[in-house]
């Protein structure tokens, strides 16, 4: 069965990057058909101002009410079944817009916010898109939708602004709820990172892959070499080089081993990449690096 996508275009306004607007729906008046799957060419969040209804993202289902706010991401397919009256807000956002502009939120890119994304279901197939909100942040959340309503409304100038602001702000609440309720996601992280670098010290000796290392800890590569980064501030290729010179230069400081041997302790086959590294990270070859530590 083909799945419809809700194409930017007719959805969001030429040259706009976001949009809002409000869906008052029933069982008899809905659109798309209950359960009907489809996709959005456009980050969608939708928050349940009242009523109840489930929805499903990638074919699992979650039951929403007032105070929930959903993330459906872009190539993920979404449903919704009602059995009784609902009205929702959503707040429909250009790719463009949801990579440049949320980029500036504090601490958007920590391990929480990239578990906003589809990657986080990697983490646990408990955690869901769901963001709920309660006590004063409801009021608190409906308090700026509105806002964005009446802003998107008139148009005055400095709209786009005024929504960009309100946007961020709900992004930043949404990441604050999320990190509370699902801290050990933090906790998960560090500790399978922990393993890696263990892992990776006890095999520096032979070839390592980053689908090996993914492996290790049960990620798919792509979110195992985003979180990596996000954890070391490298990429998992240069940490491995890096790591792998410090060890050669410790193996050289302390076991007096000839540079054959200690390129063998620690991955190098070739003798021509080991100088090359060592050079780039140490900013002297192997020669220079022993001589200076005879002459102290």
């Amino acid at each position: 069965m083909s799945i419809f996508t809700y194409p930017k275009l007719h959805n969001i306004e030429p040259g706009e990057d976001i949009d809002v607007c409000v869906k008052d729906r029933s069982p008899n008046n809905f659109h798309p058909p209950q359960g009907q799957p489809h996709m959005h060419d456009f980050i969608l969040l939708s928050y349940v101002q009242s009523g109840e209804c489930t929805q499903l993202v990638d074919g699992v289902e979650y039951r929403t009410k007032r105070g929930d706010m959903l993330f459906v991401g872009m190539n993920q397919t979404h449903q919704i079944l009602l059995d009784r009256h609902v009205i929702y807000i959503n707040i429909l956002l250009s790719s463009k817009f949801w990579d440049e502009e949320l980029a500036r939120v504090e601490n958007f890119h920590s391990i929480f916010a990239l578990s906003i994304f589809n990657e986080f279901r990697n983490l646990s197939e408990d955690i869901s898109p769901v963001i709920s909100f309660s006590g004063a942040d409801i009021p608190d959340i409906e308090q700026i939708l509105s806002h964005m309503l009446t802003e998107f409304s008139k148009r005055d100038i400095g709209f786009r602004a005024i929504l960009k602001c309100c946007t961020q702000i709900i992004i930043t609440k949404m990441l604050r709820a999320f990190s509370n309720a699902n801290k050990y996601c933090a906790l998960a992280v560090s500790d399978a990172m922990e393993k890696i670098l263990n892992y990776i010290d006890v095999n520096l000796g032979r070839r390592l892959t980053l689908y090996e290392l993914a492996q290790q800890c049960s990620y798919n590569p792509s979110y195992f070499s985003r979180i990596f980064k996000e954890c070391f501030g490298m990429p998992f290729s240069d940490y491995l080089q890096k790591r792998r010179i410090h060890t050669a230069m410790e193996l050289m400081r302390s076991e007096g081993l000839s540079v054959e041997a200690v390129m063998e302790r620690v991955g190098y086959s070739d003798k021509k990449s080991f100088y090359r590294y060592f050079r780039k990270i140490t900013s002297q070859t192997p020669a220079e690096f022993r001589r200076n530590i005879a002459n102290k």
